[in-house]
């Protein structure tokens, strides 16, 4: 048998032993495609600046991306970062995998090492802020991690704690505080700061799905493999960073997350300071006021007029620790107010609880929507990326990619989504199976009821142009038997030119609850990035067929 012979033969084998378990999909869109896209109403001026004002955010241009596919590709460029910072380091997570060893040590060793780092950093003379949520800390046993942290003089708040700022119980003990919080309407399941971003300097920034800790930094052992650390290495960005170059990546685990995020350098990363340094100021006021029984919700227009000015004091753009000035300087021309949106970034962020009361901004977003035919969140126009969501949606053409950890579409999105769909929009959906749900920390028992349930009027409002994946846990590749933790990667492309990054997920808490951020890159070869991202993806699901479902998935999703 020749070489070409063995080498075709190879290939075959390989396709077989991928299509046997792969759906059949090809997410990649033509350039024609994208480059038609690139000029429709989606991107023309005069939407994107109905986005600017929905979305409360701002088009800017001159940034650098690059997509971050995994753990081993995130968690070096990460580490890469803190030890680059000269002035200063802010870090938002929804949670810290630490436990606490005998000694008081974190035991997670990822976790462990991003503390150890920042404590360098502090020592140094680096200004360091983090915040993280408080109720993911009693899940992941967050304290050890934290007590390191303040006894090092960082500044670390925790977002409307189910026991307190200062401590933690085992989950079993913080039951009885997590009821009278409850009881109290001190909301401690829905209000959850749920955003994970790390700044450096002002000047980059690295967002997504990925938290703290092991199951995240570790190769999933699915998707690893499809991507060349070579080419990783190599990229500008992370030569950049100073990351070492390894020549293979390190061993997966069966248990590890796919996940997802995105490391940007440029003038938009002056935004996400802005809005964080703003929340440390308010979560600050808001955390004082709760020793008088002060509910993490709905801050006050006085809270909100006292926390800027402790902002202005403490982190005024002026004092530049955490800014860079040289993106200050030029801000001005590097927003876009006019024009062409393609090449440009936004930073979106919201705070459900935090910005609901800002009454004279959300009066405006509410009567600019309505005299602009654009959808908002009627409940809470403060839902900035919502609002962004459903309009860009509503401008789809072609294509929709959505990954998410749990998909459960409130009444508003389904319709959203319904309507495209029925335009001729084609339409993928990827989340988890009953099987890969039960690595997330509810062991399946209620996410995956809470998207089950969403399947049937999902797929009856796309009639056939929506299309559902499931992650599975346990596949054949190539004659290997592996394993995979959970999907939780939570990425939104459109059309082949407007690609969002970032915590939010298809699914009532990001709608109106949790508090998310994410960057949206308007670049078409971005774009074909995530969508290859996607088309890789897929090989590891399961198709879900309306046909296939159960009798008992009659879209009564109100438990959820």
């Amino acid at each position: 048998m020749g070489r070409l012979t063995k080498i075709l033969l190879g290939l075959v084998l390989l396709f077989q032993s991928i299509n046997s378990f792969a759906a059949d999909v090809d997410v990649v869109l033509s350039n024609q495609s994208r480059n038609r896209a690139a000029q429709s109403e989606l991107m023309s001026s005069s939407f994107q600046s109905h986005l600017d004002e929905v979305s409360n955010s701002v088009r800017v241009k001159n940034n650098q991306s690059l997509l971050l596919i995994n753990g081993l590709m995130s968690y070096p460029a990460r580490y890469a970062l803190i030890k680059k910072a000269k002035r200063s380091i802010i870090l938002s997570t929804f949670s810290i995998y630490s436990h606490r060893d005998s000694s008081g040590g974190v035991v997670d060793s990822y976790s462990r090492k991003m503390v150890d780092l920042l404590v360098q950093k502090k020592k140094a003379g680096v200004k360091v802020l983090v915040i993280y949520d408080g109720a993911t800390s009693v899940l992941a046993q967050s304290q050890a991690a934290v007590d390191i942290l303040r006894a090092n003089g960082i500044k670390v708040v925790k977002y409307n704690p189910v026991v307190g700022q200062d401590s933690e119980l085992s989950l079993g003990l913080s039951l009885l505080p997590g009821a009278v919080r409850l009881l109290t309407n001190q909301n401690p399941i829905n209000n959850r700061w749920h955003e994970k971003t790390l700044i450096v300097d002002g000047t980059y920034l690295l967002s997504g799905g990925l938290n703290w800790g092991e199951l995240y930094a570790t190769g999933n052992a699915f998707s690893t493999y499809q991507y060349s650390p070579s080419g990783f290495y190599n990229q500008p960005l992370i030569k950049e960073l100073g990351v070492k170059a390894e020549k293979s990546w390190a061993p997966t685990q069966p248990d590890s997350w796919r996940d997802t995020d995105i490391l940007v350098k440029g003038p938009v990363v002056t935004e996400a300071v802005r809005r964080l340094l703003f929340d440390f100021a308010l979560i600050d006021l808001l955390g004082e006021k709760g020793r008088s029984g002060y509910k993490y919700k709905n801050a006050s227009i006085e809270d909100l007029s006292e926390a800027y000015q402790r902002y202005m004091e403490l982190y005024g753009d002026k004092e530049n620790i955490f800014f860079n000035p040289n993106y200050l300087k030029n801000e001005r021309a590097n927003q876009v107010f006019s024009g062409s949106s393609m090449g440009t970034f936004r930073y979106m962020y919201q705070r459900p609880y935090m910005d609901r009361r800002l009454d004279s901004r959300n009066e405006q977003i509410a009567n600019y929507a309505k005299n602009n035919g654009l959808n908002y969140n009627e409940d809470n126009p403060s839902t900035y990326i919502t609002n962004y969501y459903l309009n860009v949606i509503n401008k789809a053409k072609k294509q929709i990619l959505w990954g998410c950890h749990s998909n459960r579409p409130t009444p508003e999105m389904l319709k959203a989504l319904g309507d495209a769909a029925q335009r001729g929009v084609k339409i993928y959906i990827m989340g988890n199976s009953r099987a890969s749900a039960k690595t997330l920390p509810d062991k399946g028992q209620l996410m995956y009821p809470s998207a089950y349930c969403h399947y049937r009027p999902l797929l009856r409002a796309g009639k056939g142009n929506i299309r559902i994946f499931e992650w599975q846990r346990e596949l054949s590749i190539n004659g290997v038997k592996r394993k995979s933790g959970a999907f939780h990667s939570k990425v939104f492309s459109v059309d082949g030119v407007l690609t969002s990054v970032g915590s939010y997920n298809l699914s009532k808490a990001s709608f109106k609850k949790h508090t998310e951020g994410t960057i949206v890159v308007a670049d078409k070869d971005f774009s074909k990035e995530a969508e290859r991202m996607f088309s890789k993806d897929i090989r590891f699901t399961k198709e879900v067929k309306l046909i296939d479902l159960k009798d008992d998935t009659q879209g009564n999703c109100s438990n959820y």
